[in-house]
């Protein structure tokens, strides 16, 4: 009798440890799956909305509009539905794959001005103008036949930023970031706006 209970003492207690493990794992697998359902929710909610914020910004060459998102949780298939056309050119560029990309970011830029600038008559008929600043150059020939040619070049620069807050306490000595984060983009070029900003983030 006593060689039974030596014996099922261990087993008694080998399953209860087993049993609390599979509890604990089911417990944060579960947590898991219903984080990633909320994330999914936030995602749905609000994809295709027009959620960024804008911040005009003083520079040296004129102001800057700045526009700030918050990124969205999206699976393989939604970003292959969504960004189905631009996938393809980057998997032609690199090989890369849907289940490959961390994030993907949208960014439409808006560019428009209003210049004046002389005219000049050529010797033998027609007429040229030309504008050309930090981003932009624009050569206009029209001949005797009322014909124009226009050549244009437009330059441009876009600078997108990720960030998350940083928090501390103890004189540095434990440090952490917020759970929030937000992408910023915004061109250099003071002539453009930032029409729309979408960021999806690959939901592991």
């Amino acid at each position: 009798m006593k060689n039974k209970t030596d014996f099922f003492l261990p087993m008694l207690l080998i399953v209860a440890v087993g049993l609390a493990f599979s509890t604990y794992k089911f417990y944060g697998e579960r947590k898991a799956l219903k984080k990633k359902v909320e994330q999914l929710e936030h995602t749905v909610s609000n994809i295709g909305k027009k959620e960024m914020t804008t911040t005009t910004v003083k520079t040296d060459k004129g102001d800057v509009t700045v526009a700030s998102v918050e990124p969205l949780k999206a699976t393989d298939k939604n970003i292959g539905d969504r960004y189905g056309r631009e996938m393809e050119v980057v998997r032609e560029a690199s090989g890369a794959k849907k289940k490959d990309v961390d994030n993907l970011s949208s960014v439409g830029v808006t560019t428009s001005d209003s210049v004046t600038v002389p005219v000049t008559v050529e010797p033998f008929g027609g007429l040229t103008t030309h504008f050309s600043d930090d981003f932009t150059t624009i050569d206009v020939r029209i001949d005797s036949m009322k014909t124009a040619a226009i050549s244009y070049e437009v330059r441009d620069s876009l600078v997108i930023v990720s960030w998350a807050k940083r928090h501390s306490i103890l004189f540095g000595l434990i440090k952490w970031k917020s759970g929030k984060r937000r992408i910023e983009a915004f061109s250099k070029n003071p002539k453009s706006t930032i029409s729309s900003f979408e960021v999806l983030e690959r939901l592991e």
